[in-house]
């Protein structure tokens, strides 16, 4: 009988793109606390090449603060696109898609070679903040971009073409960034059915009835930046999310908290009042939510904390502030195979740019290591299906 092949993972950084195999993600009574080596201390951005080409697993160990140590161990089997600042990436059927500041680009053999897939996209809309592909129809792929534009593929990332609509809804309600001087970015991606919808930093949440042909805001949201109360959304949506086997319900991370739908998006109830950037909703359990948040958009106080009701109460979940999060957030999380019953492992990408490992064992109590520190600054990662 062959060995299982490892579980990859694709992660985004500022100089290319890292493919990963998951060699392990064990419990480990080791005392090394590579956490606490993070104080303070930003990266360069400046990937390791030699360690990335090396082809050895390179594992992150952490003692828990608040539960047993854990073991991440990655091992690095391709590094491209070195010359480009990488933004998202998904992966499906082999086909890695990788966005960048400057279009497209895909990878049919797993990361070692690359080509570009940019074709219908116009010159200025070619920075890429998101990718996505709809989970029940193959080769039908979304990009956003920024300035916020809906970029469309039914052939597999071969040909796009943008949404008309979302440049006319960008010039009525004025989007904006508070970082950038162009107007808004969408940011992710959801899709459930024939139904998507797309989070616009900030803009509000657009939903298509048509697999992404056309959009519309959603009735509860209007656009304005202003604070979520009652049926209207908060304008600064960083993430949505629509879990395939609950019909009507979504979660959306804003600047102005956590907000729950139960129908589709038309009303809206907020269930956390932080500032938010990224969430993990489990595939297993819609009302089992990480939530990252912090008291504003410079991530003072930066924190995790898990509900398993939806929402309905929070239990903190960042091991130590001080050596974990601090005045941080994550911005994106991926899920992580784990042969231990009861257990849960993800990766997180911190807002300074730090790819963690976090681990929460049998007991509820998690841990958090930072793992593959050669890769430099990283902006995305995506566990390939």
């Amino acid at each position: 009988m062959s060995a299982a092949t490892p579980a990859q993972v694709v992660i985004a950084t500022t100089k290319g793109v890292v493919v990963a195999a998951v060699e392990a993600v064990v419990a480990d009574r080791g005392t090394g606390d590579r956490g606490a080596t993070d104080r303070g201390k930003p990266d360069s951005g400046t990937p390791d090449s030699d360690a990335l080409d090396s082809g050895k697993p390179l594992s992150s160990t952490l003692e828990g603060d608040s539960g047993p140590a854990h073991a991440t161990a990655l091992r690095v089997t391709a590094h491209g696109l070195r010359e480009r600042r990488v933004t998202a990436v998904i992966a499906r059927e082999g086909v890695i898609l990788a966005g960048t500041t400057e279009g497209v680009y895909r990878s049919d053999d797993a990361g070692a070679t690359w080509r570009p897939s940019s074709t219908g996209i116009e010159p200025g809309l070619r920075h890429i903040r998101a990718l996505a592909f709809h989970p029940e129809v193959s080769d039908l792929e979304m990009a956003g971009s920024e300035p916020a534009a809906i970029l469309r593929s039914q052939d597999g990332a071969a040909t796009w073409s943008a949404r008309p609509e979302v440049a006319q809804l960008r010039a009525d309600h004025g989007w904006w960034l508070p970082y950038s001087p162009r107007d808004g970015c969408v940011r992710a991606f959801a899709a459930r059915g024939t139904s998507m919808w797309a989070a616009v930093e900030v803009g509000g949440l657009l939903r298509s009835l048509d697999h992404g042909q056309s959009w519309r805001l959603i009735a509860g949201g209007d656009g304005a930046p202003a604070t979520a109360e009652g049926r209207s959304l908060h304008a600064d949506v960083h993430a949505v999310f629509a879990p395939s086997d609950r019909p009507g319900l979504l979660w959306a991370p804003t600047g102005g908290g956590l907000h729950r739908s139960e129908d589709d998006g038309e009303t809206w109830r907020r269930v956390h009042p932080r500032y938010t950037r990224a969430a993990w909703v489990d595939p297993a359990n819609p009302e089992h939510l990480l939530l990252s948040h912090a008291a504003g958009s410079n991530g003072r106080d930066g924190a995790l904390e898990e509900t398993f009701d939806g929402g309905a109460t929070w239990k903190a979940s960042s091991g130590s502030r001080e050596t974990t999060w601090g005045a941080r957030l994550a911005e994106r999380f991926a899920l992580l195979p784990t042969a231990e019953s009861g257990s849960l492992s993800l990766l997180a990408v911190r807002s300074d740019g730090a790819l963690m490992a976090g681990r929460r064992g049998p007991e509820g109590d998690w841990s958090w290591a930072r793992v593959l520190r050669e890769a430099g600054y990283v902006t995305d990662v995506f566990r390939a299906e």
